[in-house]
């Protein structure tokens, strides 16, 4: 009883806890103190173009390599067998599956939990970003798999 109502609010609850942190904050008023608190608190909540860019690099162009070369070496190593293509698509796509589709959203929460406020907007965005550009490269990848 009590355990499936917990795991049934799970979902909504981690998904308005992502919401939340995506969240900014009103600034009081322009003469205040707090306003360059909240300055310094967008700077340090701000993802920089490199950090994108190295993260959907590894994501989605070294992680499937790394994945597709392991089923290579499975398979010249005789741990797989080479005769059943059935099974090198599952493995294959089950390994580009795990590497290149983007993290979940419980670490968010974990920092949330942690009251790390800035470190989980900074997280929630990154998450944003990741699941909005990896449509494409997890469609591609997965479906070439296939």
């Amino acid at each position: 009883g009590s355990l499936k109502t917990f795991g049934v609010a799970y979902l909504p609850a981690a998904i308005l806890v992502l919401a939340g942190s995506l969240v900014k904050k009103r600034e009081t008023s322009p003469s205040s103190p707090v306003e360059s608190d909240s300055n310094d608190n967008k700077k340090s909540s701000s993802l920089s173009p490199k950090t994108i860019i190295s993260i959907i690099l590894s994501r989605f162009v070294l992680s499937p390599i790394l994945a597709i070369a392991t089923v290579r070496l499975m398979t010249i190593a005789k741990l797989m067998p080479a005769d059943n293509a059935r099974t090198l698509a599952i493995v294959t796509f089950t390994l580009l599956m795990e590497g290149c589709t983007p993290p979940a959203q419980n670490s968010v929460i974990m920092l949330q939990l942690a009251n790390e406020k800035e470190r989980a907007a900074k997280m929630a965005k990154l998450l944003t970003v990741l699941y909005s550009v990896s449509v494409i490269p997890v469609t591609l990848l997965l479906s070439g798999c296939l």
